[in-house]
């Protein structure tokens, strides 16, 4: 709507019509004239058209709404440098100024070469319009302080705990569950948050669908930590109980350990022993399946958003690799298993 469309083509017909052309051809162009704007028209609008519901156009407005937490801490932090712009009035907006700019060059690629000299300017789209989001800026620049050390001081002050209990293996045992119960009690309160969220401001400041990803997008690294310390913590309590001293965990690692003894014994007697490495792998078990675990929990951080699937992927890797261990493991002559 900005592009002179009638007077730039109109322009061209004038210059021909005026540079000596009889009159028969100026009639001929100017009877053109209407068809051509017409039909630059119709092209750019159809171009546009197509953009929009590309891949491409898909792409960008996913990767302008799907924000990274390098993105939602430049937007809380007010960097005049970035796409997406959160006022003190609470007004959330997207420039478009790479959408328009892909545009013009395919419009270009495609024969309208006079876009060049065109400057488009285009108003910033707002995305979200709340006074609550004005207070997120100023709760954000105070929990920074705050969110940096009162993790640390939390886990130093849980590891002390354990270090003084009189049966450290239980206190550990119990610590590492209701950790994993607290975080799952604060994934499922984030989830129920976004539901208020988005029932708060849609539809009077912006459609639902658009509320859901920005809000799980401002949201995607707290939801990613929480997921995998519940993990953590449940990794920790239930390693913690198998390794107890509890009947129920003696009995179970008596079955099992002799289950797999006698496994190992059929694939020596078969021609399986895997001797000296063996050996090296039941010394170093412990560290392996820990190393192990580190690796997969930092995975799951490097690719959030965290889902049930990568944690269940987690889990059934662990035990896998548990079983392989064990398979290959050679206790020393006399160990008890």
């Amino acid at each position: 709507s900005q592009v002179d469309v009638p007077g730039l083509v109109g322009g061209l017909f004038t210059g021909a019509s005026n540079n000596g052309a009889p009159p028969a051809l100026r009639s001929a162009l100017d009877a053109l004239r209407g068809p051509a704007v017409a039909g630059v028209r119709s092209l750019m609008s159809a171009t546009t058209e197509r953009l929009v519901r590309s891949s491409e156009f898909s792409k960008l407005w996913e990767s302008s709404l799907r924000l990274s937490h390098r993105h939602v801490t430049a937007v809380l932090d007010a960097d005049p440098d970035h796409a997406v712009q959160l006022s003190d009035g609470g007004d959330l907006t997207l420039r478009l100024e790479p959408f328009v700019e892909s545009l013009k060059s395919i419009l270009i690629d495609r024969g309208l070469t006079f876009l060049d000299r065109v400057d488009v300017h285009v108003q910033p789209v707002v995305l979200v319009q709340s006074g609550d989001l004005g207070t997120a800026r100023l709760v954000y620049r105070d929990a920074v302080v705050a969110g940096y050390w009162l993790p640390w001081v939390s886990l130093g002050l849980l590891v002390v705990g354990v270090l003084v209990a009189n049966r450290r293996r239980r206190a550990l045992s119990i610590t590492a569950a209701i950790f994993a119960v607290l975080f799952v009690a604060l994934a499922i309160t984030i989830h129920w948050a976004g539901l208020a969220f988005a029932d708060a401001i849609s539809p009077t400041y912006a459609p639902a669908a658009v509320a859901d990803v920005v809000f799980a997008q401002l949201t995607v690294l707290v939801s990613t930590t929480v997921r995998v310390l519940a993990v953590l913590g449940a990794l920790v309590a239930v390693s913690a109980w198998f390794h107890g001293p509890s009947r129920f965990a003696t009995a179970f690692r008596t079955v099992v350990s002799s289950d797999f003894a006698r496994v190992r014994a059929a694939l020596d007697q078969n021609g399986g022993d895997t001797g000296a490495f063996g050996r090296v792998v039941d010394r170093f078990r412990s560290a392996i399946v820990g190393g192990a675990t580190a690796f997969g929990l930092v995975l799951l951080v490097l690719l959030r958003p965290v889902t049930m699937n990568s944690i269940a992927w987690l889990f059934v890797s662990l035990a896998c690799l548990s079983v392989a261990l064990e398979l290959v493991r050679r206790p020393s002559a006399g160990e008890v298993e």
